[in-house]
């Protein structure tokens, strides 16, 4: 809402003020301001725009380096792996699976050593998985089946 101000006591006396409704009331309220409302809907789009753009570059675009890194994230602060290319593109590696053989010795030990895991070998895992199963089946084999 476009206002004027009316108090001749303060600096800001004459000056046309663009505020939100609710400040607006409150200083037409106490008497230190009055509408001043726009003489059509161009005028009202041209402030507005006016008062856009020269706000557009307050926000930096953030430039990522190509590289490895160790990220915290998610509801319960879980450590990933991030890997940003020289596109731009930011990935991000489940922690649950083998460190990718193309991430630097350096960032794969901090890895590993925030997330308080050793290192997974699938290979092992799955001969073990394998091997349990086999043992398993030959226990049960000679059980009685009703």
């Amino acid at each position: 809402m476009r206002i004027r101000m009316i108090d001749r006591s303060k600096a800001t006396f004459g000056n046309i003020v663009n505020c939100n409704a609710a400040a607006a009331q409150a200083l037409i309220i106490m008497g230190s301001a009055e509408s001043y409302p726009y003489a059509d809907f161009r005028e009202r789009l041209k402030a507005e725009s006016e008062h856009r753009v020269a706000q557009s570059g307050d926000t930096p675009v953030e430039v990522l380096k190509p590289g490895w890194g160790v990220v915290k994230r998610g509801p319960r602060d879980e450590y990933f792996l991030a890997e940003v290319r020289a596109s731009g593109e930011s990935v991000i590696y489940d922690p649950s699976l083998p460190v990718p053989d193309s991430c630097p010795a350096k960032v794969k030990a901090q890895f590993l050593a925030m997330r308080g895991a050793p290192e997974r070998n699938v290979a092992t895992e799955t001969e073990d998985a394998k091997r349990k199963q086999a043992e398993y089946n030959n226990r049960i084999s000679d059980a009685k089946r009703y």
